[in-house]
């Protein structure tokens, strides 16, 4: 088995259903998970995966998808592609998650403060922490928007890939961007520091920048990463979040060098 800090999103595995997904990642040995509560929209450029169907599903059928993750050390839930928070954080209490991760670009409203803080509010009620992910806009925008919001419960989810995506990173040459990218995932990590709840992790091939790659090899100084986890007392675990044709090989590959990684680092 994998450290139980690792965990595998499903919708690594497209194409299956969520009972024969969630045993698979079983199989690979990882022993956290991070899944979607619903969505007809859970899909990715290799096709749909599964989600777990909260809005839809009653009974034994529900209750036999409850009882398949209970057995996992850490579980987080991915937001729906919709904007029914309460109904995010309900699926996770129910799942016994620990965090909702919710994207930076999700509130319709221009008061991102006001909308985490009264999410936070009916979180806390849960027992259920909030992870703003990054997914794009600004990186200082980014920081203030959670150093504003302060609250005990909501914190970072960092997609490292997803930092490519910040204006400032953008605008870098491609030649000097690798670097760059590389530097502000640090430092980001840094100013964060103990506010940095979830990691999701995956690499950016070098030639496309395209995300969602194996963990091994691309842009992302992954040890580099680890190291400056270390370095803040990252109490969190970490997310692989693939797009591979490969999957079940590629998500393999991706936990095996993460394993190795914290064996020797952390």
């Amino acid at each position: 088995m994998l450290d139980d800090r690792i965990g595998l999103s499903i919708s690594s595995l497209p194409g299956y259903n969520f009972l024969k997904a969630v045993r698979k990642i079983r199989e690979l040995g990882f022993q956290s998970i991070m899944v979607m509560p619903y969505d007809g929209r859970a899909k990715h450029s290799l096709g749909s995966f599964a989600t777990l169907d909260y809005t839809s599903i009653t009974g034994n059928e529900l209750k036999k998808r409850v009882e398949v993750l209970k057995d996992f050390k850490h579980i987080s839930v991915h937001q729906a592609w919709d904007c029914s928070w309460k109904l995010w954080i309900e699926c996770a209490s129910l799942i016994k998650a620990e965090i909702v991760t919710i994207h930076y670009s999700t509130p319709l409203t221009e008061d991102k403060v006001g909308f985490f803080r009264e999410v936070a509010q009916y979180a806390e009620r849960y027992g259920v922490k909030i992870g703003i992910e990054n997914d794009g806009d600004s990186y200082l925008r980014y920081l203030k928007l959670i150093e504003k919001i302060n609250s005990p419960n909501v914190g970072a989810t960092i997609d490292v890939g997803h930092c490519a995506l910040f204006e400032e990173v953008k605008v870098v040459d491609l030649d000097k961007r690798p670097e760059f990218l590389n530097n502000l995932i640090c430092e980001l990590l840094l100013k964060l520091s103990s506010k940095v709840f979830l990691m999701h992790l995956h690499n950016i091939d070098p030639a496309t920048w395209r995300d969602h790659r194996s963990l091994p090899s691309g842009v992302i100084d992954v040890p580099r990463i680890i190291k400056v986890l270390r370095e803040v007392n990252y109490e969190g675990f970490f997310v692989l979040e693939l797009e591979e044709r490969e999957c079940e090989k590629k998500a393999e590959e991706s936990g095996r060098y993460l394993d190795s990684l914290l064996r020797e680092i952390y």
